[in-house]
Formats: structure tokens, sequence, C-alpha cells
């Protein structure tokens, strides 16, 4: 959402989102695309990678916005 709203939209013109509407596209989108992890790797792993690469996407906009 934060990065939709910072980035995305004032750069194409769209509708900001809220937060529940972010969570649909990001459950939508996570869903609609293949996972390219073919380890097995334990529960805990998945969800601290997922954490791990979520925080450093958010911080890369982050820069971005604050470079807008």
């Amino acid at each position: 959402m934060y990065l939709w709203n910072g980035i995305i939209s004032p750069t194409f013109g769209l509708i900001t989102l809220n937060f529940w509407q972010a969570t649909g596209l990001d459950v939508f989108t996570s869903y609609m695309m293949p996972s390219s992890n073919n380890n097995e790797c334990s529960i805990t792993e998945t969800i601290l990678r997922g954490v791990v690469k979520a925080l450093f996407i958010l911080f890369i906009g982050w820069i971005i916005i604050q470079n807008i």
C-alpha cells in the first residue's frame, strides 16, 4: 500500500489504495504467481524469508519515494 500510494498512484494518476485493497491485491498476486522455491524448507524458514524479502522491497521503495 505504501509503495503503491507513494510511487504508482502519483506517477500514473491512479487511485490510492487502503489497507484491505492492498491486502487483497497481495493475496491475489501471490496466488497467481508460481512459487519458485523447489527445495524443502520449514514453515519458519519460509515465513522468515518472506518477511525479510518484504522488508527489503519496502526499504528500496522508501528510498525511491524519498528521491521523487
